[in-house]
């Protein structure tokens, strides 16, 4: 996914899309911001990402482009122009960050039976 196709998604979520000239040259700066946050909660520090123009491919999971960064975007975009809207927008791309990170961090493990026996009531007191 590219950074054009980040910003297209935060377009259409301000409603803004025949505005795009007026947004397009703050966009890159503010990915190159937002992007090692989204790094960060990925697990993939170890790489820099380099947004220079919005022709730039973003290698990160598509959970995180599709999902969390149009908000974040969209939320810097409109910081001075809708103040109120811009706090939505940031408060989505806070909990999908969020979200996302649960998810990555969380792990399945088998849970073993302590108590032993009582998986088929050869032990227990109703028998």
């Amino acid at each position: 996914m590219t950074a054009e196709n980040i910003f297209e998604s935060a377009l259409k979520l301000m409603d803004a899309v025949e505005d795009a000239a007026e947004y397009s040259a703050r966009a890159s700066g503010i990915l190159r911001v937002l992007l090692p946050e989204l790094q960060r909660a990925a697990g993939t520090e170890d790489t820099l990402l380099d947004v220079s123009e919005l022709s730039y491919t973003v290698d990160l999971p598509e959970q995180l482009l599709d999902g969390v960064a149009p908000y974040g975007l969209a939320a810097h975009l409109l910081l001075e122009e809708n103040p109120a809207l811009a706090s939505f927008f940031q408060a989505r791309y806070e909990e999908g960050l969020a979200r996302f990170e649960r998810r990555r961090l969380a792990k399945w493990e088998s849970i073993s039976n302590v108590y032993g026996g009582i998986e088929f009531s050869s032990f227990s007191r109703w028998t």
